[in-house]
């Protein structure tokens, strides 16, 4: 596998996801007045998840670029996981091939949701401007696919470069998206009633 695309892929894939959700985040602000970040202030469980979605995309996008810029000097500086870097570098470096396809299939995942949601996206909870139920696109198919997709772009990290940094990564990430998904459902059920309720028994929580 060619080195320099193991450097970057990941940097290029969270960049990727990163720009496509400035330009939402744009888009929706310039084209209906709404300000699609919707977490709360305060001392709450919603601004402390707010607080924790910027801390993770920032330590994530320093760590990528680092690894790019340093390459392998950095996983070893950072506490390699060696057991996992073994089992992901075995077989002429397949199951880092799979690692790859399952991050970019993520950052797909991502952007398609986003892209499902239309104006109904938010990030975080909208109390004050309630949202229509989406279940087109890949709703269809899982409640939650943008988170679904950034939870595989953490897991593809750890494997692709097994450390300490992206274990702690990868581990808070799931852990707050576990949080934050069940307070929007809760959020959800309370706006739309029975028609969520049906949503959910028929589609899963993440695949």
């Amino acid at each position: 596998m060619p080195e320099a695309f193991l450097r970057w892929f990941p940097l290029l894939c969270l960049a990727g996801f990163v720009a496509t959700t400035l330009w939402r985040l744009r888009w929706l602000r310039r084209n209906t007045g709404v300000d699609a970040m919707a977490f709360e202030t305060g001392d709450g469980a919603h601004a402390f998840l707010l607080r924790m979605f910027r801390v993770m995309v920032g330590l994530t996008g320093l760590y990528v670029v680092a690894r790019a810029i340093w390459w392998r000097s950095l996983d070893a500086a950072v506490g390699r996981i060696d057991a996992v870097a073994a089992v992901t570098e075995a077989a002429g470096g397949v199951l880092q091939m799979v690692a790859l396809a399952m991050m970019a299939a993520g950052v797909l995942a991502m952007v398609a949701g986003q892209r499902s949601m239309g104006l109904s996206w938010r990030i975080g909870v909208d109390r004050e401007r309630p949202t229509d139920l989406v279940t087109s696109g890949l709703f269809r198919y899982s409640r939650n696919p943008i988170f679904a997709g950034v939870g595989a772009y953490f897991i593809a990290l750890f494997l692709v470069s097994p450390t300490a940094p992206t274990l702690a990564i990868m581990a808070a990430g799931l852990v707050g998206m576990a949080v934050q998904v069940r307070l929007e459902e809760e959020h959800l059920g309370n706006l739309h009633g029975p028609h969520y309720e049906d949503y959910r028994r028929r589609v899963r929580r993440w695949v």
